[in-house]
């Protein structure tokens, strides 16, 4: 315990405590004090007694990526990069990922080949390595390049798969309204019962397309826009609210209302009757837009 809170106050909280070998991200937590250390520390123990506890610092506000590669030798062969539409913090399995990624610049995806690269080569991996099967997207079945590398069969390498013109976007599925209790507030323990991947020309097409498929409904009358204080927060999801009405969620930081304000203008014109909580509602009322204040 001693060692854990010198790593912590060496490097500066938040850190990530994570048990190892554990499922869905179980007893993974984010640890903002001594007192969440000490508590973490204690259930991922519970959950995995016989292995290490690994705790490394926690970049807060920062873009997550997936990178899907397959290697023969050390010699990497393919690789598939899907960025996170949540900022990091939220377990892959309830984040919303898109394929090929539509915001990444090109000095960082030059960035992201090379360590490919080197880690493959490194570890002399022969075969997948954190690999999250959307092939479709991609033109390319890993599954099936992985194993003729692993069987030995010589493979004509792809290198990065930029796409063949569609988009691929995965979104997870909730379950919060049967589960009594349940805290819908997402972070690096997976919460979701389901996933759904969609493909479209665009990744608007796309993300429609998977969330309607998840069972969302579109808002009819009402959205109720709750896109946070100054505090920092890991929530970044759309929940309806019923037929005629839903709410919009993004995680907070000064910025995003700011970044939004195009949006809440469309929402506005599209004929929708917008509601919010003090802070969101003051700033869009100042800048032209009807909103209604939501009491808490």
């Amino acid at each position: 315990m001693q060692s854990a809170k010198q790593f912590c106050c060496k490097v500066g909280y938040p850190c990530v405590v994570r048990p190892s070998y554990v499922l869905s991200g179980a007893a993974m937590n984010v640890a903002y004090s001594d007192s969440d250390l000490e508590r973490f520390l204690n259930n991922a123990v519970a959950v995995s007694k016989e292995q290490p506890v690994v705790i490394s610092k926690f970049i807060q506000e920062a873009k997550e990526i997936d990178v899907d590669a397959v290697a023969c030798d050390g010699q990497v062969v393919a690789v598939a990069i899907s960025e996170h539409v949540e900022n990091a913090g939220v377990h892959s399995g309830d984040a919303t990922l898109v394929t090929p990624p539509q915001d990444i610049t090109p000095k960082t995806l030059e960035r992201i080949k090379a360590i490919v690269h080197a880690i493959g080569q490194e570890l002399q991996v022969t075969g997948p390595f954190n690999l999250q099967l959307i092939a479709k997207t991609l033109g390319v079945d890993l599954v099936a390049l992985a194993t003729q590398v692993t069987m030995g069969e010589e493979v004509e390498p792809v290198g990065l798969m930029a796409g063949t013109g569609i988009v691929g976007v995965k979104v997870p599925q909730f379950s919060f309204s049967r589960l009594a209790g349940a805290d819908v507030v997402l972070g690096v323990e997976m919460t979701s019962t389901g996933e759904v991947a969609c493909f479209g020309e665009n990744r608007c097409e796309a993300y429609l397309k998977a969330m309607l498929s998840t069972g969302f409904k579109i808002p009819k009358k009402n959205i109720l826009l709750t896109i946070g204080s100054y505090k920092v927060s890991q929530e970044t999801r759309v929940v309806p609210l019923g037929a005629e009405q839903g709410s919009i969620s993004f995680s907070s930081s000064p910025q995003n209302k700011s970044e939004l304000l195009s949006t809440v203008h469309t929402l506005e014109s599209l004929g929708y009757s917008l509601y919010a909580s003090l802070g969101t509602a003051d700033f869009y009322t100042e800048h032209g837009i009807k909103v209604g204040l939501r009491e808490r």
